[in-house]
């Protein structure tokens, strides 16, 4: 991907992918309006330094803010600088090959 204003690639220090249930914020056939649903815990991954990790997003309330855990419970440490965020559906698929893993959007609603 490209910046389309200064056409220079676009680059991030940390990719977080979390798997979010979505509920459909307005239920009519001609509207789609999915909403994320950030409470609770699920799975995420974070890729830094040429590795991809698999963590555990979690926020127990509206109030608290989200975490990302590392197996043993521990805050995972980001590498300074920029991070993407990007939130799949939680019936979203991910398959590992070897050091790759290919991340694949699932429409759950």
């Amino acid at each position: 991907m490209t910046d389309a204003l200064t056409g220079a690639p676009i680059a991030a220090d940390n990719v977080v992918i979390l798997f979010v249930p979505h509920e459909d914020r307005e239920p009519n056939p001609e509207v789609e309006m999915p909403e994320a649903v950030l409470l609770g815990q699920g799975p995420a991954w974070i890729a830094r330094d040429g590795q991809i990790f698999p963590v555990t997003w979690t926020r127990p309330s509206e109030s608290s803010i989200l975490t990302l855990v590392d197996a043993s419970g521990q805050p995972f440490p980001f590498k300074p600088g920029q991070t993407w965020i990007e939130v799949l559906t939680a019936s979203s698929k991910h398959e590992a090959s070897g050091s790759a893993v290919r991340f694949t959007f699932w429409r759950e609603w």
